[in-house]
């Protein structure tokens, strides 16, 4: 009786903290194209609609390695002077209620990652309309690196440690209800 009060108690608990910090998100952006290749993660505050504000992040190029997300929005200028315009606004899914071109990041405004101020190294993404209606992801890495649309841009959520928390003490609530079945269908044959 007391190792089942105990696993209803750590769910309650686990899932009361799980609740405190349900408006972060954490979120996996995988692409390709154009030569090249990368993981992302991102972390951003829900606004509604699908709709997340970007706070912090990190990407991994297999081409230009490891960059940081820049913070806020602005007007963003590489080393060959381009401008490139980001509000670090991302939209899960693409056609959230909030996207206001159905894509996962906005036309108007991108997210921008870079090793240093300006580099070779920067990357921009951004929506993009390669025909009418037909929103991809623009991408820009360094002034003499490949530009364009890429061939794919995933957004995953990545669940928080609080989810796994309660997940994990959701399975040792079944285990010990499991384990307490076999023990006394055991104590009855004995």
């Amino acid at each position: 009786m007391k190792i089942r009060n105990f696993a209803v108690a750590a769910f309650l608990g686990v899932a009361c903290f799980a609740s405190a910090g349900a408006q972060a998100a954490t979120f996996e952006i995988t692409y390709s194209g154009q030569g090249t290749s990368g993981t992302a993660w991102v972390t951003g505050t829900a606004v509604g609609g699908g709709e997340y504000d970007l706070t912090g992040g990190v990407l991994h190029s297999n081409t230009l390695g490891n960059q940081k997300l820049v913070l806020g929005s602005g007007s963003f200028e590489n080393a060959n002077g381009d401008v490139f315009v980001y509000d670090n606004k991302l939209f899960v899914p693409a056609a959230a209620p909030a996207s206001p071109d159905g894509a996962n990041l906005t036309y108007a405004g991108g997210i921008v990652f870079q090793t240093a101020l300006p580099s070779k190294k920067d990357i921009y993404f951004s929506a993009y309309y390669m025909g009418a209606n037909n929103p991809t992801i623009f991408y820009f890495a360094g002034y003499d690196r490949s530009y364009g649309a890429l061939t794919s841009f995933n957004v995953t959520a990545v669940p928080e440690a609080s989810t796994w928390l309660m997940m994990l003490a959701g399975f040792t609530s079944i285990g010990f209800a499991g384990y307490r079945k076999s023990r006394n269908a055991r104590n009855s044959i004995a």
